[in-house]
């Protein structure tokens, strides 16, 4: 049986056809392609471009730097706090104290004359995630610490003017972190409550900062933040009541003059240290001067801040007549170069410091 060739044009169609057809299934599968490609484009394009460019770019490589080597220094200095154990007043307050030792119960454990209910909440915390692990305690004052550090270096690059180099900045940051006066509440566990204090007390004032960068429209959720933590940080420690003359002093550094224009914006601080004044003072007798420190003791502490020798968890107060004249004149001493620094960052440090002090002896707890 023999096969029939088709005709010569039956023949052509065909092959017309077939060529149509694979024209057509070329351009489906180059419109399928398409997207693909053109995501592929967006993606290299994106890749090309510097993540960090610019100026911009440059400040913020060297912000991060910064603060990378902040970590670091903090970390090799604090790293051996991990493994001290609990002592002193560590067994009494968090070890023999089962108030802190559940969630439920963490409120049971308040002391009536500095009950800090933020902190023993975190202890609390702590002992439910490493029940009875000192490492876990020591860890987590250690990371505070270092992150109070950064904090600082922020709040620094805010105080300076523009121009500064980033370094001077980053050394304020890593003055906080390695100065030995802060090895106690950094290697003692209950001085957590200074830690803590620090990091909301830092961040209030930072929040202050982003809030009012446009002094003709503030921001209220950031200004509202700033007052919340600022009740936070009492609630780790009391000395955190410096916070609201730390606003005033950091707002007179960034914009010179014009701080009565601005009292609206200082008011929601007052306020609410008014608030927590007026609490402490119907929860406790006496709340104000309850114990006379002997003379001479922020003389001393001052001292230690410049020149820290002789450090002690139990500090023996200095000799009345030489600690008295000490205190004076550092005082004084610090008094004029906040005065002549109108317009910097020694101000704020030092408003801060002799507060922090003042504060400390005004809520100074019974024996």
């Amino acid at each position: 049986m023999t096969t029939q060739e088709p005709p010569d044009d039956t023949r052509d169609d065909i092959d017309q056809r077939e060529d149509q057809g694979d024209a057509e299934g070329e351009d489906l599968r180059g419109a399928e392609g398409a997207p693909a490609r053109a995501s592929e484009a967006v993606l290299e394009g994106r890749l090309a471009v510097p993540v960090l460019k610019g100026v911009e770019g440059i400040d913020v490589a060297l912000a991060l730097f910064s603060a990378f080597c902040i970590v670091v220094a903090g970390t090799l200095a604090y790293y051996g706090a991990v493994g001290i154990p609990f002592h002193a007043e560590d067994q009494r307050l968090i070890v023999e104290n089962v108030g802190v030792h559940r969630l439920a119960t963490f409120g049971s454990a308040l002391d009536s004359e500095a009950p800090r209910p933020l902190t023993n909440f975190s202890f609390a915390l702590n002992w439910t995630l490493t029940p009875g692990s000192a490492r876990g305690f020591h860890l987590v004052n250690v990371v505070i610490h270092l992150v109070n550090g950064v904090l600082v270096f922020l709040l620094a690059r805010r105080l300076h003017p523009k121009g500064t180099p980033e370094a001077v900045s980053m050394v304020a940051g890593l003055l906080f972190v390695l100065h030995p006066l802060n090895t106690e509440s950094v290697n003692y566990v209950v001085g957590r409550a200074g830690l803590l204090a620090a990091f909301f007390s830092l961040v209030s004032v930072l929040l202050f900062v982003r809030a009012t960068k446009d002094v003709e429209h503030v921001r209220a959720t950031a200004l509202g933040l700033s007052v919340l933590c600022f009740v936070l940080a009492w609630a780790c420690k009391e000395t955190a009541l410096i916070v609201p003359v730390l606003v005033v002093v950091v707002d007179r550094v960034m914009r010179g003059e014009g701080l009565r224009k601005r009292l609206a914006v200082h008011a929601p601080y007052w306020g609410a240290m008014a608030l927590i004044l007026a609490v402490r003072m119907t929860t406790r007798q006496g709340a104000l001067g309850a114990r006379r420190l002997p003379p001479g003791v922020i003389g001393h502490l001052a001292r230690l801040a410049v020149f820290p020798r002789g450090l002690s968890v139990a500090q023996a107060p200095p000799e009345a007549l030489g600690g008295m004249a000490l205190s004076l004149v550092i005082i004084v001493a610090v008094a004029v170069g906040i005065l002549a620094g109108r317009r910097s960052v020694l101000r704020v440090a030092g408003v801060w410091c002799i507060g922090a002090l003042a504060v400390s002896v005004l809520f100074a707890v019974g024996e």
